[in-house]
Order: C-alpha cells, then structure tokens, then sequence
C-alpha cells in the first residue's frame, strides 16, 4: 500500500518535474553487493537516484531526515541517515550488512554537496572503505549537470570496477579514492565534449555560482 502511494504522490510527479535521461543504467549489477558513486550538487541528487536505480539505498546526512515531505520518504525506503559530525558505528554496520546481503549503497565520495561542476574531486574516505571492505564493485556515475525542476537532467553511468586487493591503511585509501574520483570526472567530462552547447552553458552556470560563493 505504500508503495502504490509512493508511486501515486511522489515517484510520477518527480518524472514529470525532473525528467532524466540515463546512460549506461545496464552498467548497474541487477544483484549482488554494489556501491554507487557520484559527484553530489543538489538535494534532487538523492531524489533522482532513487528513482531510477529501485534497489538502491542511500546513505544521506541526517538532516535530511527532518526535510518536509524528503525525510519521511527516504526514511521509509530504508535510508542509512549519518551524522557527519559524529558518525555512529551503528550506521556503519547497517551499511555492511545491506553489502554484505547483495544489496546496493548509493554513496557520494565527497560526502557533501559540491554546487559547481568542477574538473576534480576530492574523496572522503567511506566509499573506498566500504567497497574494500565488503569486496564489492563499484559504480561510478556523473549527475552532468545540477538538476533542476523542469528541465532534461543527465546522468552518465559507468563501468564497474574493483579495487586491487591491499591492506586497508590511509595511503591505500587516499589513493583508491582519487582513482573513484578521476572515473567521476571523467565520465562528465567526456559527455561534455560531445556536447558543446551543454558544456558552455554549464561553465556559465559554475561562474555564476563562484561568484557568488566569492
């Protein structure tokens, strides 16, 4: 029953109001332990994902489980809610346990919103952490643009991939995370030089917004 009101009140507006366009969706495992990693710039992000990859559960800041109308939703489709400032070790094994059982984790490698597209990332930890952890493959994806209400948004999947079997220390960890972070970039920018017109306007949108966080 809720889920058919999901559906009714929530998912329909979201594809009329947030239409997307996914490329290489094939590329997400349809089971087995998967984690999902993508440049994050807006709360639609969480909202987009959702939607098109079902199976998915995200990890989000816990503010957003006080988010008016967000925060009930995701709560109810089993969201790993993380206090940044204080992570729990609770939440930590709910993660490996939702891996470890063939579940999927969407999880953005930066662990905050980052408003412009820029050409580089920097990765926290977690992702890397838990992908070597569990031993599971990894999903890179692009959002090519900050999605916004009423207009086509984009998102470009990747390959899957796993890290190279070490020993887990910070070295390894900082390094496997520039390399998560380099396949995100890549595939946005990759989009982007097949399509000039797009690229253009999204370097106009990213000058507008540094200058306003000038």
């Amino acid at each position: 029953m809720f889920y058919f009101l999901l559906v009714v009140f929530f998912a329909i507006p979201v594809f009329i109001l947030l239409p997307t366009k996914i490329i290489g969706k094939r590329n997400v495992p349809k089971k087995g332990g998967t984690i999902l990693c993508g440049n994050h710039q807006s709360n639609h992000d969480v909202i987009l994902i959702m939607m098109h990859f079902r199976r998915t559960k995200n990890i989000a800041k816990i503010e957003l489980k006080r988010t008016f109308l967000v925060g009930p939703v995701l709560s109810a489709l089993g969201t790993v809610f993380i206090n940044r400032e204080k992570p729990g070790i609770e939440a930590f094994k709910k993660v490996n346990k939702h891996l470890q059982g063939g579940g999927a984790i969407n999880m953005y490698p930066e662990g905050t919103r980052r408003l412009t597209s820029e050409d580089s990332l920097s990765a926290k930890n977690g992702a890397v952490m838990f992908a070597m952890k569990n031993s599971v493959p990894v999903v890179p994806y692009a959002i090519i643009r900050k999605p916004r209400w009423l207009r086509r948004n984009v998102i470009v999947v990747g390959e899957p991939f796993k890290f190279e079997e070490e020993k887990i220390t910070k070295e390894v960890l900082e390094k496997n995370g520039k390399i998560l972070c380099d396949k995100i970039v890549g595939l946005r920018n990759d989009y982007l030089k097949t399509h000039p017109k797009l690229a253009k306007k999204v370097e106009k949108e990213n000058q507008k917004l540094n200058k306003k966080s000038a």
